[in-house]
């Protein structure tokens, strides 16, 4: 996600006003690239897996289970809006007219809150979500899916605009509904041919929904764009699901071997990955209001040099990143 942010961002300074470019509205041809770079249904589906183990370590106990899930994701949010709200009552209080800097770093730094909703809402449902996996197992999921399509096509087909806000429950429910069959481990125990099929099932799916379905190829919302998979969330996303799941089940073995080789890096890296989630766009504009009046260069978006300046860009990224997790990291 990060990563995907600052890859896709491009900050334009133009005589002390700062705007945001998303690269995604001037290269069509990098909106393939979401099939792998949204990896929002890979945090649903861990997450499934989590809040299942939680559940289990907590006999069962559903407030006791629901107060440590919601104090890790609550604590740094707390700090996040308090720090950002005190910024923007102290700027109302000092400055007559807001700079056009922090105004638009105000703008992006809200950019992770949707997710973050989405995702206490479907922690909260986890308890009983969990009781009905164990009673329908997959059908639950396949149900699941089928409201996704009837959604789908009320909303697109007979414009029923308002039935739209389902799927932001199907959708990221059923993502996170997989998780539980990942920690029960159904899904370690299918064979790998299975797995496979399922992954090339789930390519194939979004080949066809993005061509003859006419679902927008871009996983993620595209700026000026009229039709998005993510709002309200579409079938897109569930074939998505099924795709990076399945491609993730492939690489498990390696990634393990990988992982168990770097278990203290990750370890300490997972302790501030909500802190670093919910900043890194902060980072950007920091960054910019830093760099770009020094004189960063600014090649048009898309271009060569604009390609070649990517790793540059996300290098400069860094400190200014390190810096906010430094400061404002809560356990």
């Amino acid at each position: 996600v990060v990563v995907g942010h600052w890859i896709t961002t491009t900050v334009i300074w133009d005589d002390g006003l700062i705007d945001i470019e998303n690269a995604l509205s001037v290269i069509p041809s990098s909106h393939v690239a979401t099939w792998l770079i949204q990896v929002m249904p890979l945090l649903f589906f861990v997450g499934g897996f989590a809040d299942n183990r939680s559940l289990e370590a907590h006999g069962g106990n559903y407030l006791a289970f629901l107060r440590t899930r919601h104090r890790r994701l609550l604590t740094p949010t707390l700090v996040f809006v308090g720090v950002w709200l005190s910024i923007g009552v102290l700027a109302e209080l000092l400055v007559d007219d807001l700079p056009n800097v922090l105004d638009r770093a105000a703008d992006l730094a809200a950019l992770p809150f949707l997710f973050m909703g989405l995702y206490l809402f479907v922690v909260a449902m986890a308890p009983p979500m969990i009781r009905l996996h164990r009673r329908w197992g997959g059908w639950l999921p396949v149900g699941m899916a089928a409201g996704v399509v009837a959604v789908d096509v009320l909303y697109y087909g007979l414009e029923a605009t308002e039935i739209g806000v389902l799927n932001y429950a199907l959708v990221w429910l059923l993502a996170h509904q997989l998780g539980f069959f990942y920690a029960d481990g159904s899904l370690l125990d299918l064979n790998r041919r299975i797995v496979a099929a399922a992954t090339v099932i789930g390519l194939a799916g979004l080949v066809a929904l993005t061509t003859v379905g006419s679902y927008p190829v871009s996983l993620v919302g595209v700026p000026g764009d009229e039709r998005w998979n993510t709002n309200p969330p579409s079938l897109a996303l569930v074939v998505l699901t099924v795709w990076l799941v399945g491609l993730s089940l492939l690489l498990r073995p390696r990634a393990l071997a990988w992982a168990a080789a770097r278990y203290e890096f990750l370890a300490g890296t997972n302790r501030v990955v909500l802190t670093v989630f919910l900043w890194h766009v902060s980072a950007v504009a920091l960054a910019g209001a830093v760099l770009y009046p020094l004189g960063f260069p600014q090649p048009e978006t898309g271009t060569a040099a604009w390609w070649a300046l990517r790793p540059i860009w996300i290098a400069a990224l860094v400190p200014p990143m390190l810096l906010l997790v430094c400061l404002l990291y809560t356990s």
